[in-house]
């Protein structure tokens, strides 16, 4: 089947058939996800590497249509929370903010979700160095509270670090 889809690239891009380029892409590119998916379903079993999660997080957001847009925001979840533990904090900036940018284009109304993304990003922002985590942990700590939600509320608390950054200046707010 990639072979098949392989050879109709080629040949749609020879004959100079842009429309039949663009859906012959989306089918290869889909048969492309699903093969990365069983990949990473037997590297779970073996390997500690996240390369599939970001190479799955990579590809379902390119595909990304209302239909893919749950997978998608689970695979850049994934990709930043892989790229977080394997201390490399600026790439899971970048994974958090596509997934929030996802998630606000294609679900309604789950602040919860919408919160633990605010989180997660702060968190990396702060390991980054970058000063706007202050802002982001603060929008999630905002709306931790109005959801009224116990677990978010400390989750937003604790990934403040307030030990650290007392050190390195006061945060008036």
């Amino acid at each position: 089947d990639l072979a098949l889809a392989a050879h109709q690239l080629v040949v749609a891009r020879a004959l100079g058939a842009e429309r039949q380029l663009a859906v012959e892409r989306v089918g290869a590119r889909a048969l492309f996800i699903r093969v990365l998916e069983d990949a990473e379903a037997l590297e779970a079993h073996s390997t500690g590497d996240n390369q599939a999660v970001t190479e799955l997080a990579h590809h379902w957001l390119a595909a990304a249509r209302p239909s893919d847009a749950t997978k998608a925001l689970f695979y850049a979840r994934r990709a930043g929370d892989a790229a977080l533990a394997a201390f490399a904090p600026l790439d899971a900036v970048r994974w958090y903010t596509q997934a929030i940018e996802l998630h606000a284009r294609h679900t309604q109304n789950d602040d919860r979700a919408h919160c633990e993304l605010l989180t997660a990003l702060g968190t990396a922002q702060r390991q980054g160095g970058l000063p706007e985590h202050r802002d982001t942990l603060r929008e999630a700590g905002r709306l931790a509270l109005r959801l009224a939600d116990r677990d978010l509320l400390i989750n937003v608390a604790l990934s403040r670090d307030a030990g650290f950054d007392d050190m390195t200046e006061v945060d008036p707010n």
